[in-house]
């Protein structure tokens, strides 16, 4: 057998390949095709449903979310007159969301560490040391109501809400957020008009970014485990009447007036307080602001980039 020969069959062969996977790619982006034949080559070959500047948000990811949906819908019986345009957005909704999270946490160099995991499993179970009946009954629920395994929570649910929490702390250190310098402005001018005698509920009106501001800033009675441990900690060192100095928690920046303090049949300590807060920027607003700057590609028929801001 000849040396040409050989190296013309082996051109002949990446030739075919590549036609062939040219014709799957089109074939995906014209007719989405959904096939578990489909499912299984697009989790090795790296074909994309839509790019976000150059994080990619992968064709096998997209039918894992659209097998996942459509599993859902048929169980409560919502398969009826199902669009599926809407529901192909609002998977890449989610999914442009979920990259912008990727994109902004890379920028303040945050991650998910194993430590992490382990404290968002904990709170996803609600079990400070899950069981190995726990754990059955979860994979087994997971599998029956989503058709998926542990592993693909821990990479589409756990991993997302992990990375979230983080990055929100960094959010909220950074002092060169304009939302962030904002927020102090604001809270700096209501603790002046405070001490000058301006009455607290009218300046939490004003103020207070949270939906207790029509009440004048009144959060009513509440148990201190409802609260962020920053919160809790400034209300401890008060005396009923007493109006705090500004202070932050992970959220924003506070002022909290304490009314009152009481003791419950069992024993706990309840508070009566009402608070001015300015809000740090968030997650969600950050995900806002780059839907506008990003650039946005998506490969699935009748998409189209605007349909998903």
């Amino acid at each position: 057998m000849s040396k040409n020969f050989v190296l013309g069959s082996l051109a002949g062969i990446v030739l075919f390949s590549a036609v062939a996977l040219m014709i799957f790619n089109y074939g995906l982006k014209t007719y989405n095709w959904t096939s578990p034949t489909v499912h299984a080559v697009v989790k090795v070959l790296p074909f994309s449903a839509m790019k976000v500047n150059r994080y990619s948000y992968s064709y096998a990811d997209y039918l894992t979310d659209w097998n996942t949906i459509k599993l859902f819908m048929e169980q409560n019986g919502q398969t009826e007159g199902m669009d599926e345009l809407s529901l192909k957005q609002e998977i890449l909704r989610s999914a442009l969301d979920t990259l912008l999270v990727e994109i902004i946490a890379d920028r303040y160099d945050v991650t998910v560490t194993d430590e992490d995991y382990q404290n968002t499993w904990k709170l996803v179970l609600g079990v400070e040391e899950p069981t190995e009946d726990d754990w059955k009954a979860f994979d087994q629920n997971l599998l029956d109501t989503y058709g998926w395994t542990r592993d693909t929570y821990k990479e589409r649910v756990i991993h997302l809400y992990a990375l979230s929490e983080k990055l929100a702390v960094a959010l909220a250190a950074d002092e060169n957020l304009q939302v962030n310098q904002d927020a102090k402005k604001a809270i700096e001018e209501a603790a002046g008009k405070l001490k000058a005698g301006e009455d607290f509920a009218t300046l939490a009106q004003t103020y207070s970014d949270d939906g207790s501001a029509a009440e004048g800033g009144d959060l009513g009675w509440f148990d201190p485990e409802q609260m962020v441990p920053e919160f809790v900690e400034q209300l401890k060192t008060m005396e009923k009447g007493q109006t705090s100095e500004v202070f932050k928690t992970r959220y924003g920046y506070h002022i909290v007036y304490l009314e009152d303090v009481r003791q419950t049949e069992e024993g706990k300590t309840e508070y009566k307080a009402a608070h001015i807060i300015k809000l740090f920027a968030t997650v969600d607003s950050l995900i806002a602001e780059e839907k506008n700057q990003a650039s946005i590609e998506v490969y699935i028929n009748g998409v189209d980039e605007e349909s998903l801001l």
